[in-house]
């Protein structure tokens, strides 16, 4: 007998008053008749996963403790962990800039360095909010809550200092190729004082944050071409295919064979199955 699935995605544009910190919206929908685990792999910028009616049972592979939760918060620097669900699950996921972050949680130096509670580090989650976006009547309300939530706090605290921004976006573009001291020298900094600036407002150093960044580059080079893997690591930066393997694996906790062959198997997310067989 068929398995009786129904899972949708609807997309949101942040209101152009915060556009520049807040990179989007995703709300997520899924009834499955059957329990869910999926491996999931943070991106370079702090994210938040609000659930609107649901527990989330995560399990962080590089060997912390297991926890429940409602919503999540992955840092830039979070290592990959395994999410379980029991088939039913409505959450919203926001990417941040990091003053965006910082203007809603805190400066850097308190995000956890692996994926937390969205409540241990934000004081609004863990009942209410969720609560009250999960009243409203549609996707685009839930938008606009959080677009009027975040626009008083993030227009009220957000003043990065515009060096640090346009080194921020560099690293953002260039990935890999962002170089310390060019960087620095952009600035008129030095490469100490840059590093040190850098890494207090973002969480990484600009090497780490180009590090994820590169492999950001990856992944979407896997989901959306045919190279072959010792072409998607040449156009992204790697030394060669064994260089782009070990990063999966630190990363992503998975070989970037198992990635692309696991990346569509089970939407809208990747099985956990691909870390569990490498």
């Amino acid at each position: 007998m068929a398995e009786s699935t129904s899972w949708k995605v609807q997309a949101g544009t942040p209101n152009p008053a915060i556009a520049s910190d807040v990179f989007g919206y995703s709300g997520y929908e899924e009834h499955l008749t059957r329990p869910v685990r999926r491996l999931e792999i943070g991106t370079p910028c702090p994210t938040l996963i609000i659930g609107l009616d649901s527990a989330l049972r995560v399990s962080p592979i590089s060997g912390q403790s297991a926890f429940t939760c409602q919503s999540l918060f992955v840092g830039p620097a979070a290592l990959p962990v395994i999410v379980e669900h029991g088939g039913e699950l409505r959450c919203i996921e926001v990417s941040l800039s990091p003053w965006a972050a910082a203007a809603i949680l805190g400066p850097a130096e308190g995000w956890p360095g692996y994926a937390a509670p969205l409540d241990e580090v934000w004081q609004r989650a863990g009942g209410e909010l969720e609560e009250s976006l999960d009243g409203l009547p549609s996707w685009a309300a839930r938008f606009e809550m959080l677009d009027r939530m975040f626009g008083v706090e993030i227009l009220a605290a957000c003043t990065p200092r515009t060096e640090l921004r346009w080194a921020w976006n560099e690293v953002r573009r260039l990935g890999g190729d962002a170089r310390v001291n060019k960087l620095a020298a952009g600035l008129g900094w030095s490469s100490r004082h840059f590093i040190s600036k850098f890494q207090e407002i973002t969480g990484l150093t600009p090497k780490a944050q180009a590090r994820r960044w590169r492999f950001q580059k990856a992944r979407t080079c896997l989901d959306q071409t045919s190279l072959s893997l010792a072409q998607v690591a040449a156009c992204c930066g790697y030394s060669d295919q064994s260089h782009l393997s070990r990063e999966f694996r630190e990363l992503g906790s998975c070989t970037p064979a198992a990635y692309r062959a696991a990346r569509f198997t089970d939407l809208p997310g990747l099985p956990a199955e691909a870390a569990e067989a490498t």
